[in-house]
């Protein structure tokens, strides 16, 4: 049987230690795959969908610009909204907890999750920018091979997309498993 101490140390841990006013959403504090794959899902449709409405909304009210612009425009827009997300993220998490690297917050948790469809979105996304740029400079009518394409992109923004990939096949994993780590214990 735990000691009284005990028991209240680890109902504290779930949440964020001795913050007691965070309340852990039950799905999210579980870190069940089911909770976890609905915010990929969410996110794999938001980010998109944002781009696609950004996009949309950048050609009706600017109609001389070209679809390349409003891409990027698009593209910068939704860059931000994330970075605008995650900052409040972090700030709530650091409020939250006394001791951030130990304590376990379900945003914490959560936003590994809902990063992931925002990266693979984000390196569509420059590919995408990347190919307008490219159609600009060359005016070939839209008529370039595809793996061509994809070289020149990899090449010109080849630390663009290892951070991107280093991020999806390193650090989330990582972020994932010390996550669990910290709510096993």
């Amino acid at each position: 049987l735990p000691l009284p101490g005990q028991r209240q140390a680890r109902l504290r841990r779930s949440c964020c230690q001795g913050c007691g006013d965070v309340r852990v959403p039950p799905a999210a504090a579980s870190g069940s795959s089911g909770a976890m794959l609905h915010i990929v899902g969410f996110g794999a449709l938001f980010f998109p969908g944002l781009f696609v409405l950004a996009r949309r909304c950048a050609r009706r009210t600017l109609p001389s610009w070209t679809v390349g612009d409003c891409s990027l425009i698009s593209t910068r827009f939704v860059s931000s909204v994330q970075a605008v997300l995650a900052t409040i993220s972090g700030l709530i998490v650091v409020s939250s907890c006394r001791d951030v690297k130990n304590d376990r917050h379900w945003l914490a948790t959560a936003y590994v999750w809902f990063l992931i469809p925002y990266m693979i979105y984000d390196t569509y996304a420059m590919y995408l920018c990347h190919w307008y740029r490219s159609l600009e400079k060359e005016n070939v009518n839209g008529k370039r091979p595809v793996v061509r394409a994809v070289k020149s992109f990899v090449q010109k923004d080849f630390l663009m997309f290892v951070h991107h990939m280093a991020i999806l096949t390193v650090l989330v994993p990582i972020g994932v498993k010390n996550r669990r780590e910290i709510t096993m214990q």
